[in-house]
């Protein structure tokens, strides 16, 4: 009995180890930035990888510009595809590699990827 038991404490761990999510850096990238993939980001944050708005972008779902302030402070708004994204007046505003568009949000600044 004991021998069953101590198998199946073994295969527990190892499954339990091999289904770890891998770890993020310390010093993710923030809300906004550019991302290939989403280890590259703060946790919490996910790279959106669908093609939309904030494709490339770190970003976290939301349901109202509240949520987004919350977590992430006044220059902040939760666009239409509920994702937070960094509020802009001008590219100023923005991080590197992003670009203020019409909208009033950063998005990926399209002139450094062609």
């Amino acid at each position: 009995m004991s021998r069953w038991l101590f198998l199946l404490f073994c295969v527990t761990t190892v499954a339990a180890l091999r289904l770890r999510p891998a770890e993020r850096p310390p010093n993710g990238a923030p809300l906004g930035a550019r991302c290939e993939d989403s280890l590259q980001c703060q946790y919490g944050l996910s790279c959106v990888d669908d093609d939309g708005p904030l494709a490339g972008q770190c970003a976290a779902r939301c349901s109202s510009d509240a949520s987004c302030q919350d977590r992430f402070g006044s220059q902040t708004l939760c666009i239409a595809v509920d994702q937070c994204a960094i509020a802009c007046q001008s590219d100023a505003d923005c991080i590197q590699g992003t670009a203020c568009n019409s909208y009033g949000f950063c998005e990926v600044d399209q002139k450094l990827d062609d």
